[in-house]
């Protein structure tokens, strides 16, 4: 058995593959394995997994359809390590980071270690909690405030992986999405590590594109979470998850393309009508911009309208912004004004009149 199992998905990830790859050989962490979920690509990304698999006997290479729960559930089942990690193919790991991680979950005990990914601004969430629980391992109810604002992906985490197969065979095929596995796994452990250090040197962008049809798959998986924030045992998660899993939405719709618009519009513009038929559907419980962006879908009767509401808010707000900043630059001006005219008015300034004349002279 090995120490840990890395699992990386790989579409389209030459540019940035071989250096990726090399900065994961050169832990200083050496009981692991390599297992690729390679995807149909339109460059070489194949050629350079399989020039490296021949020359390191623990990598093994998985041909797959897309990266969905099916090939995830697989790859675990792949796996021969006492901790899996999931990784993506287009950053560079920093070094002997694995040896870190692994020896913190070990020695902890815990069933997840959670780290940040690099420096974005999700990430400063990991600081957050690191002042509340410093280095200790901890029941995910002393975090409950901050635990659904943390990155809901499977790449920030390590998990033991005898606590994910027995997590996974608890709920429905629909319900194990890779967004609802990682929050699922943190929300019914009972030990979670944290680490206050990135994986990631990098922060290159995917070329992963979402289109009309993973667009649709995500907010079904949203939707299936939210349903289950309805159980007694995650209700005290409610009001954070709706919130987060609504703006995750609609994060996500602004990054599909124009050409898969119109199909992602009527998605979300359906889910949101069933959303508001629902008998209990905690309108209430949403943030104001959240409550904005519902509004703005459901008055909209196309893709054209909702993007321009989007843009007539967006300019609503940029006037406001003006308008406050003209409101402080006045009153600095003010402020400016008196302070001069107090000191022209002062004692001091006319005694000291004569030598800016003489200055002037």
């Amino acid at each position: 058995m090995y120490d840990v199992s890395v699992i990386m998905y790989v579409k389209d990830s030459q540019k940035y593959l071989e250096e990726s790859l090399n900065s994961i050989i050169h832990q200083s962490l050496e009981s692991m394995e390599i297992i690729f979920l390679y995807e149909k690509s339109c460059d070489a990304s194949l050629n350079v997994l399989k020039a490296f698999s021949k020359k390191y006997p623990n990598m093994q290479i998985k041909e797959v359809d897309t990266f969905s729960t099916k090939e995830i559930l697989e790859s675990i089942k792949m796996a021969d390590g006492e901790y899996l990690l999931f990784v993506d193919s287009f950053n560079i790991i920093k070094e002997d980071i694995l040896r870190k991680f692994h020896n913190k979950i070990k020695e902890d005990q815990s069933d997840v270690l959670l780290f940040g990914l690099n420096d974005s601004v999700e990430d400063k969430v990991i600081k957050r909690i690191f002042q509340l629980v410093g280095n200790n391992a901890f029941a995910p109810s002393k975090i409950r405030e901050y635990l659904l604002d943390t990155q809901q992906t499977l790449y920030n985490k390590i998990f033991r992986k005898s606590y994910l197969v027995k997590e996974l065979d608890l709920y429905d095929m629909f319900v194990q999405t890779p967004d609802n596995i990682s929050i699922l796994s943190l929300l019914n452990s009972q030990k979670i590590s944290l680490m206050d250090e990135s994986l990631y040197e990098t922060d290159n962008p995917s070329k992963i594109v979402v289109d009309d049809r993973s667009f649709a798959e995500y907010v079904d998986s949203q939707n299936i979470f939210l349903n289950l924030l309805n159980k007694g045992e995650y209700s005290d998660y409610r009001i954070n998850g709706i919130n987060r899993k609504f703006s995750d939405i609609i994060d996500l719709y602004g990054e599909v393309p124009v050409r898969y618009k119109k199909a992602s519009y009527d998605t979300l513009r359906n889910y949101c009508l069933n959303y508001l038929k629902q008998k209990e559907n905690n309108l209430e419980l949403f943030t104001d911009t959240n409550r904005k962006s519902f509004e703005q879908i459901i008055i909209s009767e196309s893709v054209e309208e909702y993007e321009l509401l989007k843009k007539v808010n967006e300019e609503k707000k940029s006037v406001n912004f003006m308008r406050r900043y003209e409101k402080i630059i006045s009153v600095e001006h003010k402020k400016i004004k008196n302070f001069n005219d107090n000191l022209r008015n002062s004692r001091s300034w006319k005694l000291t009149g004569i030598f800016r004349l003489r200055n002037k002279l």
